[in-house]
């Protein structure tokens, strides 16, 4: 086998070991941002709330916090950033796909 070849086949086992380690030793999870979204509505919903009680009790504009949950708004600057870090979008455990 050429060289270069068994190089990237022990570079390519070595990052599939590594997420491998991540997902098992981390517990990380991969969601897609629309997967995230229904996990924290389910949140509050278990909670006994609903968004707009959610909203009103921190005192975010009902139309903003479901904008954030519905992929309208990023939640990457400004106010929209404030909610997505509140309702859990940047959880240090879960990594969201597209976005």
């Amino acid at each position: 086998m050429p060289k270069r070849l068994i190089e990237r086949v022990i570079i390519t086992y070595f990052y599939v070991m590594l997420l491998l380690f991540m997902v098992f030793y981390y517990e990380v999870s991969f969601m897609t941002r629309e997967e995230k979204a229904e996990a924290i509505k389910n949140r509050i919903y278990r909670e006994g709330k609903t968004v707009k009680v959610w909203a009103t009790e921190k005192g975010y504009p009902i139309t903003e916090v479901y904008k954030v949950l519905n992929g309208e708004r990023k939640g990457r600057y400004g106010r929209a950033n404030q909610i997505a870090r509140e309702l859990g979008f940047f959880d240090e455990n879960v990594q969201v796909k597209g976005c």
